[in-house]
Formats: structure tokens, sequence, C-alpha cells
């Protein structure tokens, strides 16, 4: 094995090898020192931490081809190349971080749900901050969202209308909750007609073991939906 090495005609190869084996070594120490001094419980909890390890270490070479995302991953080993991917630690940490400093709160709650890649689609939907706390109350089993909870007692009545935080995505179910009691009023985003909760229209449906519950608009738009059973 030496004496190939030695042959003027292996020098390419040893050369390319030994540029794999820095460039490995750079890569495992530059990702060695994020996860010690860097990564939080977030990341370790939510992550996959050594599988993207082991996986940046074999397949780095396939970044030559793009050498940005190389210089990326050199810069910030953890970071996901393809910044549209879902980072569950990065949303959990958010959560952690909005229930423990949850910004202002008034008397009147508006969330914003989306129902589609268009930004028009969806709907503004306002309540009552009464109504939401006595939802999260009398739901069965216990207050289903402390943070919400949290959040909506701490309101300050001389603030008209403020947003749920965007993090709060599943806000959702008790939106749906409040527009089966009747409570609110609906703006379409497609439309801009104004209707109150309990003039909605409401359709279930079925899809392939999951059923489906969503509220409609006169004109044809989805102001809100929600998953209602999933069957394995």
């Amino acid at each position: 094995m030496l004496q190939w090495f030695n042959k003027p005609s292996a020098a390419p190869m040893t050369i390319i090898l030994y540029a794999y084996l820095a460039i490995t070594a750079v890569i495992a120490a530059r990702a060695a020192w994020d996860m010690v001094f860097r990564l939080d419980d977030f990341d370790w909890r939510f992550g996959d931490i050594w599988w993207a390890f082991f996986f940046m270490l074999l397949l780095w070479p396939l970044l030559l081809l793009k050498p940005l995302s190389l210089m990326k991953l050199l810069r910030s080993p953890f970071t996901p190349i393809d910044s549209s991917s879902p980072n569950l630690a990065a949303r959990e940490r958010e959560l952690y971080q909005l229930g423990k400093n949850p910004p202002p709160c008034g008397k009147t709650v508006r969330f914003h749900s989306h129902e589609g890649a268009q930004e028009d689609a969806g709907a503004l939907l306002t309540f009552p901050a009464e109504a939401v706390e006595e939802a999260l109350v009398a739901t069965t089993g216990g207050v289903c969202d402390p943070d919400i909870l949290l959040w909506i007692n701490r309101r300050q009545p001389d603030l008209e209308v403020t947003d749920v935080p965007k993090p709060w995505w599943r806000f959702r179910y008790i939106a749906a909750n409040l527009i089966e009691k009747g409570y609110g009023v609906v703006q379409c985003k497609a439309c801009g007609q104004r209707t109150p909760g309990s003039a909605l229209r409401k359709e279930t449906i079925s899809v392939i073991g999951h059923g489906i519950a969503r509220w409609g608009c006169n004109c044809g738009a989805v102001l809100l939906s929600i998953d209602t059973v999933h069957i394995r």
C-alpha cells in the first residue's frame, strides 16, 4: 500500500485524499465547537444533532458543486442550508421564550388564519379577551394552553386590539371553539367581508383518515380550518 502511494501516478489521488481528510477534520472541529459551546437544550432535545454531525462528515463533498453552501456549512454547521425547511428546535425555543415574556394583550384579540400559500387566503378573526379566557378555562380536562391563558389574564383594558403572536398557531382550535359558541367577527382576506362568527357556514369533510372542519366565506374562500379526527 505504501509503495502505491509513492508512485508518481498516485500523487494526484494522494493530494485529493489528504485534502478530503483535512477538510473533514476542519468540519468536524467546527461542528464539535458548536456542539459544546453554541447548541442549547432545545437543539439537543428537538434536533438530530448526532445524525447531522455524521451526515455532514460523510456527504460534505456533494457541496463542492455549491461552494456558497459549503462555506455556509463551515461557518455554521447546524444551520439548515435550506432556510425554508422546518426547524423544530427554533420553534420550541420561540414558544418557550414567548411563554416567559408574552407581549401585551388588549381587551380584544385578533388571530390571523392562513389557509393557503397566497397572502389573501384566510381571515382576520377578532374575539373578546373575556370569551377567550372562558373558553380556555372551560376546556375539558383543564386549561388547554397555560401560556395563552397567562397572556389573556394579563390583558390591559386600555389596549383595544392586539394580535395573537404568530408562534401560537394552535390558537386556531380556540378560535374554532369560540365560533361554535357564536363569538367573534371574521373578516375574509379575499373579499374583505365581515361576518359574525354565529353566521359562518361550516363544512365537515373526511380525507384519507383525517376529519377536517372548515368555515367558509360567501365568496368561496376558506376562513378557518382545523383537524377534528385522525384515524390510524
